[in-house]
């Protein structure tokens, strides 16, 4: 599957409630387990499934304050924006993994690839930064 980023750069394609990669209610069931482990937060498994930010329907996080932004301001993600450097909707994104990382760097392969590395878009925005800059200019 081609990689799908979001407006704060989460990798849809990868993430386990994109309803693309649910297949059966284990894979729901394992995805509320996972984020309780690790975040500490419950989604009932059948309210797990999202459409992913850059479509509309359902989206898991409903009150994100990225996505609003974003489409408000007609860019495709944030790294687009004037305020790249200084915005707190995206540094509540892109910093949230930061304090959890000593615990969640240690944990199975598997659990690491659905339940970090989507979420792990601070580096990925940055490049997406780099690479705007460079076709403006």
């Amino acid at each position: 599957m081609e990689e799908i980023i979001t407006k704060c750069g989460y990798r849809c394609d990868i993430c386990p409630v994109y309803i693309k990669n649910l297949k059966t209610q284990a894979d729901k069931q394992k995805v509320c387990d996972g984020f309780f482990k690790y975040y500490g937060f419950q989604i009932q498994p059948d309210k797990i499934g999202c459409v992913g930010c850059l479509n509309e329907g359902r989206h898991e996080d409903g009150s994100c304050p990225v996505r609003p932004c974003v489409m408000e301001k007609k860019l495709e993600n944030c790294s687009q924006c004037e305020t790249f450097d200084s915005c707190e909707h995206l540094k509540s994104r892109v910093e949230f993994l930061d304090p959890l990382m000593p615990k969640l760097k240690d944990i199975p392969a598997e659990d690491f690839e659905n339940f970090v590395k989507p979420f792990q878009s601070k580096d990925r925005m940055l490049e997406l930064r780099k690479a705007f800059l460079t076709k403006k200019t």
